[in-house]
């Protein structure tokens, strides 16, 4: 008996989200939201206002004025138009997809599809053929940061070695290795307070050839 053939799964590709649509009922505050996260104006159209970052994206953010604040859904690029036309076709009737349409009140233009989630009602869009916009250089500032690399630190090992007090006094090798001091029962001798200031203005002066 020959079992029956299922037909294949029909995916779409999600490359990557595009964009995100609020509507805020203080606008204002939602704008300087907007510019204190770090985002740029790039267009007001109507009651909504786009904010781009500093990739090739026209926008990346939709602020809409509204009476109620509300999720306005988050954009998905496809691979092609024909995903757009698959989609609208072979979403399920609970999602109330739409048909391909231009937006034609975004920058960067583009097709679009929407459609929502059948239980909270959240819409959501797949977008296709917006057109790119040249990137630019955030201005981000150069900081130094204050810790030493552990090349460095191997480094200063190296230079370290012939510091350490033993090698310097050229004792017998039976003295300068501890295990053989403890297995000895010899207490090892206290460092005069010269030496130890000798050896940290040593380990400074080589620190500062390094740095």
């Amino acid at each position: 008996m020959t079992q029956p053939t299922m037909a294949p799964i029909q995916k779409i590709p999600l490359v990557r989200i595009a964009h995100v649509w609020y509507k805020h009922e203080n606008i204002e505050a939602a704008k300087k939201f907007a510019q204190d996260f770090g985002f740029a104006e790039t267009a007001q159209i109507g009651k909504t206002t786009f904010y781009r970052g500093y990739g090739t994206d026209p926008f990346s953010l939709a602020v809409e004025a509204s009476d109620k604040t509300e999720f306005g859904g988050a954009a998905f690029e496809v691979e092609t138009e024909e995903d757009l036309v698959r989609a609208s076709k072979i979403l399920p009737a609970e999602c109330r997809p739409t048909e391909v349409h231009e937006m034609k009140d975004v920058p960067g233009g583009g097709k679009r599809v929407t459609f929502y989630d059948p239980v909270d009602g959240f819409p959501f869009h797949l977008v296709h053929g917006q057109t790119p916009v040249a990137q630019e250089d955030p201005g981000f500032p150069c900081l130094k940061y204050n810790y030493v690399s552990l090349t460095i630190v191997r480094m200063s090992s190296l230079r370290l070695a012939h510091l350490h007090p033993a090698a310097c006094r050229k004792e017998p090798r039976r003295q300068r290795v501890p295990a053989l001091q403890e297995a000895s029962g010899a207490r090892p001798q206290a460092r005069p307070l010269w030496h130890v200031r000798h050896q940290l203005c040593q380990v400074l002066r080589v620190l500062l050839d390094i740095l």
